[in-house]
């Protein structure tokens, strides 16, 4: 069942996301991009609606 129109703050350990806060749109999807002048691996976190940990662990890594 989609999350439809909850806020979701994402931050990350490496690098910097183009907007700190997206909203999911009608399919329960929130999209934004990561880029990272050094390389290493970032581990994401994503609050939804200002209270919810995302439980799953995310990590990208930059080459």
């Amino acid at each position: 069942m989609p999350v439809k129109a909850q806020k979701v703050s994402l931050t990350s350990s490496l690098g910097q996301f183009d907007v700190a806060e997206v909203t999911t749109d009608d399919k329960g999807k929130a999209t934004a991009n990561l880029s990272a002048a050094n390389p290493g691996v970032a581990k994401i976190e994503a609050l939804i609606g200002g209270s919810l940990k995302m439980t799953q662990q995310l990590s990208v890594t930059f080459e």
